[in-house]
């Protein structure tokens, strides 16, 4: 296995999937948690045994204690019944239990019958160093080892009722093989709660493989996708759960927007080569021609006057082209400073007014009150502009208007000429890129109305285009007013001016 650099990232195939990384977690969490309870109810069955069996001794050593204590507080160790058989016999089958009884001092007053069937020296005939125990505990067990077997023992204080200690009681009994079965219950436990970690560990992997199902197929179904093939969508499975109907709805919604991306991508791509085409073969043919044979110089001032213009168109359909990239890359990124409306218009009304009087046209500016707007005020120059300049440029006589007002709490500037009008059937296409409604001998570019649009949504206003009934045509857009303007009231209208 090569080394991987530092920083490098695994790569998908790489990774561990989903399945194995939950089936990692959650067994790692339910073995922890079985583990646990596998050690604590081996515990607690040891505790248990140890204290039932310790119990079993204690009992038999207050049966004899009460005999042993006479009632004027001395000790007769022969009252008590030393010839019932399980104090006689060594036999395992009647559960002998073997009793001494020791003074004070250590000394041995009496011993059961049956210790005497232990081999010489095998069973210890002193007290052994054992915690005198009245009560019973769950620790583990005192065992001792003989001849004859392993023997498990405790040692019991005589008291009168005073609470003087008068003897010790020590009591054993063959152990019980407990050993053995704490070994059998932890393999009872390791193999139950095994099987059961390895039937949730089943349960798990197929839980998950039901949860992968769906979203594999969304995979499979999402590699397959391409730029020539957006048109397709992901199927929802119909065992989806929510929420991987949702991610499959999702990512449908998404491809919505690539494809309309892509086929706008497509058709631009398409209308900007055929315009920049179009100048570009006039160019051409033009300095073709030029250049064919000696001609007067007032032949090539008219060539370059040609030229000129279609330069000039040039520059202007790239810088709209870039006006608008701009607006698509940076979106809302742009900083928003304040902006007087009128003020902007003012200065294109003053720039196109020669255009105007060329034309024969009547420039009226109607906005001398401030309006401010939020916005870029380069961008919104390129609005007013674009505008004045298509009503200048479409109106054959007449008037052209432009309006800055305040309504509603919105800006809203309006340039109204008394052109033609535009056709309905186009009204609805006259924003998009590269679109034109005019005849072919009138100039432009077809991106007039699509930056105004742009600009405008940029702003968040919004573009309009009304033609009355009497001619002509109205466009309006409408912005947003900085927000210690909303609450200005309504002012008088601005007196006229007129070229």
């Amino acid at each position: 296995m090569r080394e991987r650099p530092a920083g490098e990232t695994l790569t998908p195939a790489e990774r561990l999937s989903f399945r194995h990384r939950l089936l990692l977690t959650v067994g790692s969490a339910l073995a922890a948690v079985f583990l646990g309870i596998g050690v604590m109810a081996w515990f607690a069955t040891s505790a248990w045994l140890n204290r039932y069996h310790r119990d079993l001794l204690l009992q038999e050593a207050r049966e004899i204690a009460s005999h042993i204590l006479t009632p004027d507080d001395s000790l007769d160790v022969s009252r008590y019944a030393w010839f019932e058989p399980h104090h006689r016999f060594a036999d395992t089958r009647i559960d002998p239990y073997f009793v001494q009884v020791f003074d004070t001092t250590g000394r041995l007053l009496r011993a059961s019958d049956n210790i005497r069937s232990f081999p010489p020296g095998s069973y210890p005939a002193h007290r052994l160093p054992l915690v005198p125990r009245t009560s019973s505990s769950f620790w583990p067990l005192s065992r001792i080892r003989t001849d004859a077997g392993l023997l498990y023992a405790e040692v019991y204080p005589v008291r009168n009722p005073s609470g003087t200690l008068r003897a010790y009681l020590q009591i054993t009994r063959f152990d019980p093989g407990i050993a053995g079965w704490l070994r059998q219950v932890a393999l009872l436990l390791g193999v139950g709660l095994g099987g059961l970690l390895l039937g949730l560990g089943l349960l798990v992997w197929g839980i998950a493989g039901r949860v992968l199902r769906p979203l594999e197929s969304i995979t499979a179904a999402t590699a397959d996708l391409s730029a020539a093939n957006l048109s397709r969508r992901i199927p929802i499975p119909a065992d989806a759960d929510r929420e991987t109907a949702q991610l499959a709805s999702t990512l449908n919604t998404l491809l919505d927007r690539l494809q309309q991306a892509f086929e706008e991508t497509r058709r631009f791509t398409a209308d900007a080569a055929h315009e920049l085409q179009t100048p570009l073969t006039i160019l051409q043919g033009h300095i073709e021609v030029a250049l064919r044979r000696e001609r007067p110089v007032e032949a090539y001032r008219q060539t370059l006057h040609v030229l000129q213009g279609e330069v000039t168109h040039l520059i202007m359909t790239v810088r709209s082209l870039l006006t608008l990239a701009r607006l698509d890359r940076t979106g809302a990124s742009l900083p928003s400073l304040p902006v007087d409306l009128t003020a902007v218009a003012a200065e294109v009304a003053e720039t196109l007014r020669p255009a105007a009087d060329a034309r024969g046209l009547a420039l009226v500016l109607d906005a001398s009150t401030p309006v401010r707007v939020p916005g870029q005020a380069d961008l919104l120059h390129k609005l007013v502009r674009n505008l004045l300049d298509n009503a200048v440029k479409y109106t054959p006589s007449g008037t052209v208007t432009l309006r800055v007002r305040c309504d509603a709490g919105r800006a809203v500037l309006c340039v109204e000429d008394t052109g033609p009008g535009i056709p309905e059937a186009v009204r609805g296409r006259v924003t998009d890129r590269f679109f034109r409604a005019a005849p072919p001998d009138v100039p432009g570019s077809g991106l007039g109305l699509a930056l105004v649009d742009q600009i405008a949504r940029w702003h968040g206003g919004t573009l309009s285009f009304t033609c009355p009934p009497s001619g002509g045509t109205h466009a309006c857009v409408t912005l947003p007013l900085l927000e210690d303007e909303t609450h200005t009231p309504a002012r008088d209208p601005a007196p006229v001016s007129e070229s």
